[in-house]
């Protein structure tokens, strides 16, 4: 599922999450989050996330980010992510990645 923002009928971000697995499952991952370098911290990126969540039914939401990226760390957690694991040289040496991810409650109140 893709989801976009625009601005003056350009677009300017996106935001791409796919499910894994069975649907019945309820997991999804975000793969990619971009917005172009003039819109960012306008709260372009936290817009496009929310959208996103409001279109999709799911479980649980996780994606991975470096370490490093600490724009997008800020992000998450504003988000409602919170940091499931450190993959230490995960995709890079030298470099290590965090899994975070967010639950969504069911009516019942479980998740």
């Amino acid at each position: 599922m893709k989801t976009t923002i625009k601005r003056k009928g350009k677009v300017i971000g996106f935001v791409i999450i796919e499910r894994i697995g069975k649907p019945k499952h309820g997991l999804m991952e975000l793969k990619r989050i971009e917005v172009k370098k003039r819109y960012r911290r306008q709260g372009m990126a936290t817009r496009l996330i929310k959208i996103a969540l409001r279109k999709i039914k799911f479980r649980k939401l996780f994606l991975t980010t470096h370490i490093s990226n600490k724009a997008a760390l800020k992000l998450y957690n504003k988000c409602g992510f919170h940091i499931e694991a450190y993959l230490p040289g995960h995709y890079y040496e030298g470099e290590t990645e965090i899994l975070l991810s967010m639950f969504r409650e069911d009516e019942n109140g479980t998740a």
